[in-house]
């Protein structure tokens, strides 16, 4: 890989503190939300953390191969080309991930070629199949991925997934501002440890529910949808951390994989939901769920003090606009809760 070729300046000069924290179970969106923020708001990535990328970026890849592997035998699917039978059952077994070379190149890009793969992740992402969504994004990369002096792009690392474990700090600097926005895990484990961050002076919280998870599997909790799994932790939430005058902003996150699924049709939401009364449009599912959530807020919590948005992390545009819109709220909620 590459070697940086400079650094973005970071803004000097702050007046006042603002500490936040995302919150979410896993892979709703946070880590890609924070990097947006630290990427719009100029702080720049060291050399350790760009190879970090690289790594994380060549787990992805192989991850999602192995993930298309085990797809294919549980489709019962063949590949077309009896040499990807051989490429396919070589992933599936993988259990290091090399570097992204010229072999491997070949071997992933014949794979991806073949007629079955191709419809074996249709299915996936017509299903409750849990697919890693950024692998054809990095598959479409690879040729810029495999050169000798490679460095991860913006959007090449707002594609990486990685579990998010402890509490992350990025700092930035936003209208005189230092704002402080703490990534918190979302695994089961990691989400004991949410009440003690939000009781160090937070004042805003970024709740992320993933749309196009309402008849995905949890893997943690069986028999269980993610989206059953991540309202019960906004549940939790509500009735156990202590978030007297503190913004709640809830995110309604990857509107373009909700898009994605309901392409082919509605039945998949009536599958999951077959007592589903609103209109069969997303729109109307969207409205469904909004009310999940913001209709599970105990009496006792003022509503004035939760906002939603829909959105997609990956949108830069979007993201910095929402968060100035939800900055601004924080605020004005703040002083109003202060009396002033």
């Amino acid at each position: 890989m590459g070697n940086i070729g400079g650094k973005k300046k970071v803004k000097k000069g702050w007046k006042k503190e603002l500490k936040l924290v995302v919150l979410g179970i896993a892979a709703s969106g946070k880590s890609t939300f924070t990097r947006q923020m630290r990427m719009i708001h100029e702080a720049s990535w060291t050399q350790a953390e760009l190879e970090n990328f690289y790594d994380i970026i060549c787990a992805n890849v192989y991850d999602g191969l192995r993930e298309l592997g085990l797809a294919m035998t549980k489709f019962g699917l063949e590949c077309n080309d009896p040499e990807n039978t051989k490429r396919c059952r070589y992933y599936k077994e993988l259990t290091e991930p090399p570097s992204i070379n010229d072999v491997e190149l070949e071997r992933i890009k014949a794979l991806w070629a073949d007629k079955s793969v191709e419809k074996c992740v249709k299915q996936m992402r017509e299903g409750s199949e849990l697919i890693i969504h950024n692998l054809g994004y990095f598959i479409e990369r690879l040729d810029v991925i495999a050169g000798e002096n490679y460095i991860p792009s913006d959007d090449d690392i707002l594609h990486c997934r990685q579990r998010s474990t402890g509490a992350t700090e990025t700092c930035f600097i936003k209208d005189k501002t230092r704002i402080t926005l703490i990534d918190m895990g979302g695994q089961r484990p990691e989400r004991a440890k949410w009440e003690k961050v939000l009781a160090d002076g937070v004042k805003g919280v970024f709740y992320f529910v993933a749309l196009d998870e309402f008849n995905v599997p949890s893997t943690e909790e069986k028999g269980k949808t993610k989206l059953e799994v991540s309202l019960e932790a906004w549940k939790d939430l509500l009735t156990t951390a202590k978030l007297t005058n503190v913004s709640i902003i809830l995110l309604f996150n990857k509107i373009d994989l909700l898009d994605e699924k309901l392409k082919t049709g509605f039945s998949c939401v009536l599958d999951q939901f077959p007592n589903y009364k609103g209109e069969k449009t997303k729109d109307g599912f969207l409205d469904f769920i909004r009310d999940m959530f913001v209709g599970s807020v105990p009496d006792t919590y003022n509503l004035d003090f939760i906002s939603n948005f829909v959105c997609c992390a990956l949108d830069t545009a979007l993201m910095g606009k929402l968060f100035t819109e939800a900055q601004e709220h924080i605020v004005r909620r703040a002083l109003a809760a202060n009396g002033l």
